[in-house]
């Protein structure tokens, strides 16, 4: 497993890597653990701005459990994510 995450800045049309988070799934078998060290690590990489629609602490949140999602969906295809039905 080799995992880069990439995440882009539109506005600029610039592409970060997040080397710390890379770092921390290389190599590594894929488990709750090695999350939760990736999910930490992405903290190393970025600093979000906080602005009125969220702030920073949201946005962190955001991406470490973008990865979360990634890994439950790379356990299971039954395992639902998003929303498929509406009320």
């Amino acid at each position: 497993l080799s995992p880069m995450f990439v995440l882009p800045l539109v506005a600029w049309r610039v592409f970060l890597c997040a080397l710390n988070n890379e770092a921390a799934l290389l190599n590594k078998t894929l488990n709750g653990e090695s999350i939760t060290a990736a999910q930490s690590a992405l903290a190393l990489d970025f600093t979000p701005m906080s602005d009125v629609r969220a702030s920073d602490k949201y946005r962190m949140k955001v991406a470490q459990n973008l990865i979360q999602k990634c890994y439950l969906e790379l356990q299971s295809k039954q395992i639902e994510t998003r929303v498929v039905n509406y009320a």
